[in-house]
């Protein structure tokens, strides 16, 4: 079955910028896409959105006008499907007493938490409120629960399941390098809940040299086992490339701005 995605990343819309250089910037961004239409080249099914929409967790009205040009501009039902960054992360939600870059450190409280409905809540959606709201207008029920921290969303018409991760869930500073993961939990219990053996997994912060790597050895093989599409941001660069280990192989793919691409 082909179909084809827009990877959009990292926009970062910022209420202080510089007005007249954003304008130019999402007009050629809207007016690439348009051009690519125009060739005659297969439009979008999906919209994929790998995080940083926002800069300090806030900007979304901007963010929001955006995606209404950019959904005028592209043809069919297009669904768009969303995570979010470290700067999609509130920073005046983060807890000045409790990091939960410790928690990180140990793989039997990383558990504790992801399986506890109320930690969840307490210290990881609080962070991401806005950048929710938000996700929630683009596409109602992506999230089916108020108390979900990631989505999976399964398209039969495509038989593809799509895995939006939460790597953003420990990110509190400049020092989330080795400090952050996707943890055990999230992973096995989306994969499970996606059903097609076409997985496609979205997710911020790139799955290699960024994640702590004790608990990233927990789940990476049945990442790259079960997924065949990584999609990712947060590293600024337009670029793929094929991992392959004892545990299978993937396609993982940075997004910068805005690209499209076909299976």
């Amino acid at each position: 079955m082909e179909m084809t995605i827009l990877h959009l990343s990292d926009i970062h819309f910022k209420r202080k910028s510089n007005e007249t250089f954003r304008e130019d910037v999402k007009e050629k961004m809207i007016d690439a896409i348009k051009r690519h239409l125009d060739t005659g080249e297969r439009g979008p099914d999906f919209a994929a959105i790998t995080g940083d929409i926002a800069f300090s967790g806030k900007e979304y009205d901007e963010a929001g006008s955006f995606f209404a040009d950019l959904k005028s501009q592209l043809p069919g039902e297009i669904k768009f499907l969303a995570v979010p960054g470290n700067h999609d992360v509130d920073r005046d939600e983060i807890s000045a007493i409790f990091s939960l870059h410790s928690i990180v450190q140990n793989k039997e409280k990383i558990d504790r938490l992801l399986e506890n409905p109320k930690e969840i809540n307490t210290h990881i959606n609080t962070k991401t409120k806005a950048f929710r709201a938000f996700v929630q207008d683009l596409h109602p029920g992506l999230y089916r629960s108020e108390k979900d921290y990631f989505w999976v969303k399964n398209f039969k018409d495509k038989r593809v399941s799509f895995l939006g991760l939460n790597s953003c869930w420990a990110c509190e500073d400049d020092n989330d390098r080795n400090n952050i993961t996707l943890g055990y939990p999230q992973v096995m219990t989306a994969i499970k809940q996606a059903i097609f053996s076409n997985r496609v997994l979205l997710m911020h912060h790139p799955p290699i040299n960024w994640l702590n790597e004790v608990d990233f050895n927990r789940y990476s093989g049945e990442i790259f086992k079960k997924c065949g599409l990584i999609l990712h941001g947060h590293t600024h660069t337009d670029n793929a490339l094929v991992f392959k280990s004892l545990s299978g192989s993937c396609m993982i793919r940075m997004g910068l701005s805005g690209s499209s691409l076909s299976m």
